[in-house]
């Protein structure tokens, strides 16, 4: 994943935090400490673009490449980054992808373009608070053509989690031995030696 790229995904998710802070400090609405009910149970879908540093993170340790390369192959997945034993049972928390940072805090519009919103059911005071301001409340639909608008046209196709990690790691597998090729490219073989500049031979003699 180019630099560029990366710094594009992460200014848009710190802008979903920023966003996401401020409904929480305005109504008082959270996710219950330890629920990661969402995670257990739904099948979200996500770009190939938000989980290329996902993969990454995978490509650098051999052991989690082994996991990962077995979880993918079992039928009905869930999570490949869900642990029971952390808090929201979340292990790349800090770059999760849109629908994990949006879920439960993200309304809709109806039919006549108003904000509506509806909270998780699990969450906590869920539908003890008011929202004055429902333009503070952001739209997920919204913020995923955001999103969209900054992916490359061959990553903004949305899939299953599991299926947009599985198509990121080929990614960023055929990357790197591209990469090595060219390398190898770069490096003068045996076959095209480079020659010493010899001095010009003497002019023959004049009859």
């Amino acid at each position: 994943m180019e630099e560029s790229s990366s710094r594009l995904l992460f200014d848009f998710y710190q802008k979903i935090d920023e966003r996401v802070n401020y409904l929480k400090a305005e109504t008082g609405l959270e996710c219950p400490a330890g629920c990661g009910w969402c995670c257990e149970t739904a099948d979200p879908e996500i770009t190939v673009f938000e989980a290329l540093p996902l993969a990454r993170l995978i490509l650098m340790d051999e052991n989690l490449s082994a996991e990962h390369d077995k979880h993918r192959r079992q039928p009905g997945r869930r999570c490949f980054f869900f642990d029971a034993n952390r808090p929201f049972h979340c292990t790349i928390y800090a770059i999760r992808p849109l629908i994990c940072r949006a879920f439960g805090y993200a309304g809709s519009r109806d039919k006549c373009g108003n904000s509506r919103f509806a909270s998780c059911r699990k969450m906590t005071n869920s539908g003890l608070y008011s929202i004055a301001d429902m333009n503070s409340v952001p739209v997920f639909q919204e913020l995923q053509y955001e999103l969209l608008s900054v992916a490359a046209p061959e990553m903004a196709k949305l899939r299953s989690f599991n299926d947009a990690l599985a198509e990121a790691v080929e990614r960023e597998m055929l990357r790197a031995r591209l990469e090595r090729q060219d390398d190898l490219l770069d490096v003068p073989t045996d076959s095209d030696p480079v020659q010493p500049n010899k001095p010009d031979a003497p002019c023959p003699a004049a009859a």
